[in-house]
C-alpha cells in the first residue's frame, strides 16, 4: 500500500469546483460527506456538485474520489474510509469571510491501477496551484520559510484582499509569495 498525501489552501468552492473536475476527466465515482451535527454521506456526479457547491457548500466536510462506486451505508467519516478501501478524501478547510483553512488531499492505493489514478489527482492539484510561503507562529513569532507550501490562485487573491490564510490553529498563519 501506498500513501498519496497533499496539503494546500484552496478555496472551498474552488476545491469542490476543482474535484468535480478532476472525476469528470477521470471518470471517478464522488461522494460528500457532512461530519456534524450528524454524519451524512452522499453519491454525486461531477455535475450534480454544482448543485451542491450553490446550496449546501458550508455541509461539505469532505469528499470522496473512487475507481469503483461507492458504499454508502457508513455511520461515520472513519466507517465510510473503512468501507472504500484505497479511495482518495478531500478535507476542506474550514473557511470565514476573515481566514481560510488549510485543505488536505489522502488516499492509500491498494493497487497500482488506484495508484496512477490518485497520482495523477495529485498532478492536477500540483499543477491547479502555486507555491512558496512565510509561516508565522502568532504565539511565539517564530517564521520559518516553506519553499513548497500550495495554495491556489484565488487563495492569493483572498490574502491580498485580507483573508488569513491559517494552519491548523489560526494562530499559524501562511504569508504568501
Amino acid at each position: 500500500m501506498t500513501r498519496v498525501v497533499f496539503q494546500f489552501h484552496a478555496d472551498r468552492d474552488e476545491l469542490v469546483a476543482l474535484a468535480g473536475e478532476w472525476a469528470a476527466r477521470l471518470g471517478l465515482y464522488m461522494a460528500w460527506e457532512r461530519f456534524f451535527p450528524d454524519y451524512r454521506v452522499q453519491a454525486v456526479t461531477p455535475d450534480e456538485l454544482v448543485g451542491v457547491r450553490e446550496h449546501q457548500l458550508s455541509e461539505i466536510s469532505r469528499i470522496s474520489l473512487s475507481l469503483c462506486q461507492l458504499e454508502l451505508d457508513a455511520d461515520s467519516s472513519l466507517g465510510h474510509v473503512k468501507c472504500n478501501p484505497g479511495i482518495l478524501t478531500i478535507l476542506l478547510g474550514e473557511q470565514s469571510d476573515s481566514f481560510i483553512g488549510e485543505s488536505f488531499l489522502a488516499a492509500v492505493a491498494e493497487s497500482e491501477e488506484q495508484l496512477k489514478v490518485w497520482r495523477k489527482v495529485r498532478g492536477f492539484a500540483l499543477k491547479s496551484t502555486c507555491k512558496g510561503a512565510w509561516i508565522v507562529n502568532g504565539m511565539t513569532g517564530v517564521r520559518q520559510r516553506s519553499d513548497s507550501h500550495r495554495y491556489t490562485p484565488k487563495v492569493r487573491e483572498m490574502a491580498g484582499s485580507g483573508v488569513r490564510v491559517v494552519g491548523p490553529s489560526e494562530w499559524i498563519e501562511y504569508f504568501l509569495d
